[in-house]
Protein backbone atom coordinates (compact mmCIF):
# COMPACT_ATOMS: atom_id res chain seq x y z
CA UNK A 1 0.00 0.00 0.00
CA UNK A 2 1.32 3.62 -0.74
CA UNK A 3 0.07 5.16 2.76
CA UNK A 4 -1.54 8.25 3.48
CA UNK A 5 -0.06 11.50 4.55
CA UNK A 6 -2.51 14.39 5.27
CA UNK A 7 -0.64 17.29 4.72
CA UNK A 8 -2.14 19.35 1.77
CA UNK A 9 -3.80 16.05 0.82
CA UNK A 10 -8.01 16.16 0.53
CA UNK A 11 -8.95 18.35 -2.60
CA UNK A 12 -12.91 18.72 -3.71
CA UNK A 13 -12.88 15.48 -5.94
CA UNK A 14 -12.50 13.86 -2.76
CA UNK A 15 -15.20 15.93 -1.41
CA UNK A 16 -17.19 14.10 -4.51
CA UNK A 17 -16.06 10.86 -4.23
CA UNK A 18 -16.85 10.53 -0.66
CA UNK A 19 -20.47 10.96 -1.13
CA UNK A 20 -20.83 8.79 -4.59
CA UNK A 21 -18.33 5.93 -3.50
CA UNK A 22 -15.80 5.49 -0.52
CA UNK A 23 -13.59 2.55 -1.62
CA UNK A 24 -13.02 4.82 -5.31
CA UNK A 25 -10.40 7.10 -2.87
CA UNK A 26 -9.22 4.29 -1.10
CA UNK A 27 -8.87 2.28 -4.28
CA UNK A 28 -6.76 5.38 -5.97
CA UNK A 29 -5.14 7.17 -3.27
CA UNK A 30 -4.52 4.60 -0.62
CA UNK A 31 -3.88 1.50 -2.80
CA UNK A 32 -2.72 3.18 -5.82
CA UNK A 33 -4.80 2.04 -8.24
CA UNK A 34 -4.58 3.66 -11.75
CA UNK A 35 -7.64 5.08 -13.50
CA UNK A 36 -8.99 3.31 -16.60
CA UNK A 37 -9.52 6.11 -19.20
CA UNK A 38 -13.48 5.65 -20.79
CA UNK A 39 -14.59 7.02 -23.70
CA UNK A 40 -17.22 9.25 -21.88
CA UNK A 41 -13.93 10.89 -19.82
CA UNK A 42 -12.48 11.90 -23.18
CA UNK A 43 -15.63 12.87 -24.38
CA UNK A 44 -16.01 14.97 -21.18
CA UNK A 45 -12.88 16.50 -21.71
CA UNK A 46 -13.44 17.47 -25.57
CA UNK A 47 -17.01 18.88 -24.21
CA UNK A 48 -15.33 21.25 -21.12
CA UNK A 49 -12.71 22.42 -24.00
CA UNK A 50 -15.72 23.32 -26.21
CA UNK A 51 -17.77 25.22 -23.69
CA UNK A 52 -14.75 27.27 -22.57
CA UNK A 53 -14.86 28.64 -26.29
CA UNK A 54 -18.54 29.04 -26.23
CA UNK A 55 -18.55 30.75 -23.24
CA UNK A 56 -16.34 33.84 -25.15
CA UNK A 57 -19.33 34.09 -27.33
CA UNK A 58 -21.87 34.35 -25.14
CA UNK A 59 -23.64 38.02 -24.14
CA UNK A 60 -24.54 36.30 -20.97
CA UNK A 61 -21.50 34.17 -18.50
CA UNK A 62 -24.00 31.45 -17.03
CA UNK A 63 -27.17 33.77 -16.52
CA UNK A 64 -24.39 36.90 -15.43
CA UNK A 65 -24.93 39.98 -18.44
CA UNK A 66 -21.54 40.65 -18.72
CA UNK A 67 -20.93 43.93 -18.52
CA UNK A 68 -20.90 43.22 -14.55
CA UNK A 69 -17.88 40.46 -14.96
CA UNK A 70 -14.51 41.69 -13.90
CA UNK A 71 -13.15 38.62 -15.10
CA UNK A 72 -13.68 34.89 -15.65
CA UNK A 73 -10.45 32.32 -14.62
CA UNK A 74 -10.73 28.79 -15.95
CA UNK A 75 -9.09 25.91 -14.29
CA UNK A 76 -7.89 28.19 -11.36
CA UNK A 77 -6.70 26.56 -8.81
CA UNK A 78 -6.53 27.28 -5.02
CA UNK A 79 -6.00 26.08 -1.33
CA UNK A 80 -5.82 26.07 2.43
CA UNK A 81 -4.66 24.51 4.48
CA UNK A 82 -4.97 20.88 3.40
CA UNK A 83 -7.77 21.62 1.11
CA UNK A 84 -6.90 21.95 -2.65
CA UNK A 85 -9.17 22.42 -5.54
CA UNK A 86 -9.38 23.62 -9.09
CA UNK A 87 -13.22 24.72 -10.31
CA UNK A 88 -13.60 24.35 -13.70
CA UNK A 89 -14.46 28.22 -14.26
CA UNK A 90 -14.36 31.57 -11.53
CA UNK A 91 -16.48 34.32 -12.32
CA UNK A 92 -15.03 37.69 -10.64
CA UNK A 93 -17.77 39.94 -10.51
CA UNK A 94 -17.40 44.12 -10.75
CA UNK A 95 -18.91 43.77 -7.21
CA UNK A 96 -16.92 41.99 -5.97
CA UNK A 97 -18.53 38.78 -5.69
CA UNK A 98 -17.19 35.05 -6.76
CA UNK A 99 -19.43 32.82 -8.88
CA UNK A 100 -18.05 29.61 -8.94
CA UNK A 101 -19.24 27.10 -12.47
CA UNK A 102 -18.65 23.35 -12.41
CA UNK A 103 -18.90 21.74 -15.61
CA UNK A 104 -20.67 18.52 -15.67
CA UNK A 105 -20.86 16.10 -18.95
CA UNK A 106 -23.85 13.75 -17.33
CA UNK A 107 -26.82 11.71 -19.02
CA UNK A 108 -28.28 12.29 -15.20
CA UNK A 109 -28.33 15.70 -14.35
CA UNK A 110 -30.00 16.86 -10.89
CA UNK A 111 -30.14 16.47 -7.55
CA UNK A 112 -26.61 14.75 -6.65
CA UNK A 113 -25.03 15.02 -2.60
CA UNK A 114 -21.81 14.69 -4.14
CA UNK A 115 -21.74 16.91 -6.97
CA UNK A 116 -22.66 19.98 -4.44
CA UNK A 117 -20.31 18.51 -2.15
CA UNK A 118 -17.51 19.32 -4.59
CA UNK A 119 -19.15 22.68 -5.61
CA UNK A 120 -19.06 23.34 -1.33
CA UNK A 121 -15.09 22.94 -1.58
CA UNK A 122 -15.14 25.42 -4.52
CA UNK A 123 -16.84 27.67 -2.59
CA UNK A 124 -14.83 27.34 0.47
CA UNK A 125 -12.02 27.68 -1.03
CA UNK A 126 -12.82 30.94 -3.20
CA UNK A 127 -14.00 32.75 0.25
CA UNK A 128 -10.03 32.11 1.60
CA UNK A 129 -8.36 32.61 -1.26
CA UNK A 130 -10.18 35.86 -2.42
CA UNK A 131 -11.76 37.30 1.24
CA UNK A 132 -14.99 37.10 -1.03
CA UNK A 133 -17.88 38.13 1.33
CA UNK A 134 -20.65 37.19 -1.35
CA UNK A 135 -19.71 33.75 -3.07
CA UNK A 136 -22.82 31.98 -5.66
CA UNK A 137 -22.35 28.21 -7.25
CA UNK A 138 -23.69 26.60 -10.33
CA UNK A 139 -23.60 23.43 -11.70
CA UNK A 140 -24.16 23.90 -15.46
CA UNK A 141 -24.80 20.53 -17.60
CA UNK A 142 -23.49 20.85 -20.90
CA UNK A 143 -25.55 18.21 -22.44
CA UNK A 144 -28.41 19.83 -21.42
CA UNK A 145 -27.54 23.43 -21.35
CA UNK A 146 -28.96 24.48 -18.06
CA UNK A 147 -27.11 26.40 -15.32
CA UNK A 148 -28.40 24.69 -11.76
CA UNK A 149 -27.69 26.98 -8.81
CA UNK A 150 -26.47 25.28 -5.76
CA UNK A 151 -27.91 26.39 -2.32
CA UNK A 152 -24.63 26.70 0.40
CA UNK A 153 -24.95 25.18 3.50
CA UNK A 154 -25.11 27.81 6.21
CA UNK A 155 -21.81 26.66 7.83
CA UNK A 156 -20.07 25.91 4.78
CA UNK A 157 -16.47 25.87 6.64
CA UNK A 158 -18.35 23.32 9.37
CA UNK A 159 -19.32 21.05 6.55
CA UNK A 160 -16.21 21.34 4.71
CA UNK A 161 -13.90 20.67 7.90
CA UNK A 162 -16.24 18.01 9.08
CA UNK A 163 -16.41 15.91 5.77
CA UNK A 164 -12.60 16.44 5.31
CA UNK A 165 -11.94 14.90 8.63
CA UNK A 166 -14.09 11.96 7.52
CA UNK A 167 -12.18 11.53 4.25
CA UNK A 168 -8.74 11.91 6.28
CA UNK A 169 -9.83 9.02 9.21
CA UNK A 170 -11.00 6.83 5.87
CA UNK A 171 -7.52 7.04 4.18
CA UNK A 172 -5.79 7.05 7.25
CA UNK A 173 -7.28 3.42 8.11
CA UNK A 174 -6.55 2.05 4.76
CA UNK A 175 -10.02 -0.67 5.25
CA UNK A 176 -11.96 -0.56 1.91
CA UNK A 177 -15.65 -0.70 2.87
CA UNK A 178 -17.95 -3.15 1.76
CA UNK A 179 -18.98 -2.98 -1.97
CA UNK A 180 -22.30 -2.34 -2.55
CA UNK A 181 -24.07 -2.80 -5.97
CA UNK A 182 -24.73 0.58 -8.04
CA UNK A 183 -26.34 1.66 -11.21
CA UNK A 184 -23.23 3.77 -11.13
CA UNK A 185 -20.80 0.62 -10.47
CA UNK A 186 -20.94 -0.13 -14.61
CA UNK A 187 -19.40 3.29 -15.63
CA UNK A 188 -16.63 3.45 -13.12
CA UNK A 189 -13.08 3.26 -13.94
CA UNK A 190 -12.47 0.91 -10.92
CA UNK A 191 -15.09 -1.90 -11.56
CA UNK A 192 -12.87 -4.74 -11.70
CA UNK A 193 -11.55 -3.68 -8.22
CA UNK A 194 -14.95 -4.14 -6.54
CA UNK A 195 -16.60 -6.67 -8.93
CA UNK A 196 -13.91 -8.63 -11.00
Amino acid sequence: MKGFTSAGSINATDFYQFYYCKRKILIERVYGAKRIVRDKMVQGKEEHEKERKRLLERTEVYGIRKDVVKEILEGFCMSHGNISGCPDIIVMRADGSVVIVELKLTDYPGDNFARKAQVYVYAYLAIKHFLAERVSAYIYYIKQKRAERVSLPEDLEGFVMKTSAKIELLLAHEELPEAVMSERCNYCEFYRFCWG
